[in-house]
């Protein structure tokens, strides 16, 4: 399964929860309009 979160910002606790579930079954992708928003980093 692969997850997309738009709006992301400073969220990488968030991104962190999500990656941790998903456990390497899927990826996590993440959007943002700032291509400096930590979260982006965190993101598969």
């Amino acid at each position: 399964m692969n997850i997309l979160i738009t709006s992301v910002g400073r969220r990488t606790r968030l991104l962190e929860y999500f990656k941790k579930e998903l456990n390497g079954l899927g990826k996590l992708i993440a959007a943002d309009c700032d291509i400096l928003a930590p979260a982006l980093y965190t993101a598969d």
